[in-house]
């Protein structure tokens, strides 16, 4: 069950993503990839899923070839308060500008309930945009990437393969499927060999200290999930043919 902060980050979030693509002249540059990105696609898709999803207090965006300055930080934040309306009271921080990222920083208080501090990141990016919102396999590829090459963090990484091959794939999904899933996402996958190691998996638990949103029991599940999805991967003896289903390889 969320709760009421759960509530308001939200929905704060997801006018924040329209304030940006609809209220500012650079919103045409942004492509929305991340948690966000994740909740905002299955939560259309899927009843009862926002029940189901951890909140994430980021908005994370591809930025593509363009930059941003205080001017177009200005623009956003009359966007935001214009949309949101005169009953919330928003506290934007300092832009932090990076060489390669750019970050908005905010907070929202409505009728007694505040948000915890919110981020939005642009990455500043190269190329051609394809898409408004990253497409659900190519976060899939690519938060199990993340969750193989980075045992000791990114904790959120682990939780959000475990809900993605849940929702997209709930009769399982073979191991060629998936390596071809990769592949097509212009990701690698490089393993950390100490996922298969005692000290791997205190390194993992240990990443999830202070996360919020999900119980111990889901942690740990959670955790040989992802151990065990990623040794079939990379591990012969696990045929191309073999099903990924609920935590197992099946063949």
């Amino acid at each position: 069950m969320i709760n009421e902060r759960e509530k308001l980050t939200r929905h704060v979030l997801d006018v924040a993503y329209i304030a940006l693509t609809k209220g500012t002249p650079y919103g045409q540059y942004l492509t929305l990839v991340g948690a966000h990105s994740i909740y905002k696609q299955l939560n259309a898709q899927f009843r009862g899923f926002d029940e189901d999803s951890r909140t994430t207090e980021d908005l994370d965006f591809d930025l593509y070839n363009l930059s941003l300055s205080i001017t177009d930080y200005t623009l956003f934040q009359r966007a935001l308060r214009s949309a949101l309306g005169d009953d919330y009271v928003i506290d934007f921080y300092t832009i932090k500008t990076r060489p390669r990222s750019i970050t908005y920083s905010l907070r929202v208080s409505y009728r007694g309930i505040q948000t915890r501090k919110l981020k939005i990141d642009f990455s500043l990016t190269s190329g051609k945009k394809l898409y408004d919102c990253q497409p659900l396999p190519v976060s899939l590829a690519k938060k199990l990437c993340l969750s193989a090459k980075l045992v000791d963090r990114r904790a959120k990484d682990k939780i959000d393969v475990v809900m993605l091959m849940k929702y997209l794939h709930p009769k399982g999904i073979s191991k060629k499927d998936l390596l071809s899933l990769i592949s097509v996402s212009g990701d690698a996958l490089e393993v950390d060999q100490r996922w298969f190691t005692a000290e791997g998996y205190d390194l993992v638990k240990r990443s999830f200290k202070g996360f919020r949103g999900c119980s111990e029991e889901f942690i740990s599940a959670s955790i040989f999930y992802v151990r065990v999805l990623v040794t079939g991967l990379v591990r012969s003896e696990v045929p191309l043919h073999a099903t990924f289903h609920e935590g197992k390889w099946l063949w």
